[in-house]
């Protein structure tokens, strides 16, 4: 996380940020290893417009982006966004995979 990310998030929000982040994490990876057959993490704000040096959209994390993120160390890995305007930040982070 950047400093202009903590500067801007509230007292205990970067640590809640940091237990979403390993939610959406430990979710994405259950269902690729097959633990589970499908699921859903709820996470407000969805973080889709937070690019990776600044918030944006009172979005502090781009949570998808950063779950995805994870994906890459063992798993082949894509990302369908099914949202009608596409994030700022799932652009940025995107192009880096």
């Amino acid at each position: 996380m950047t400093r202009a990310q903590t500067r801007l998030m509230p007292g205990g929000q970067v640590k809640l940020s940091m237990y979403y982040e390993y939610g959406a994490i430990e979710t994405c990876k259950n269902v690729v290893a097959g633990t589970v057959k499908n699921a859903i993490a709820v996470i407000q704000p969805p973080g889709h417009h937070a690019k990776s040096d600044e918030a944006m959209g009172f979005c502090f994390l781009n949570n998808i982006a950063i779950a995805a993120r994870g994906l890459t160390e063992g798993w082949k890995t894509s990302v369908l966004a099914r949202e009608l305007a596409q994030g700022i930040g799932d652009s940025e982070y995107v192009a880096t995979f």
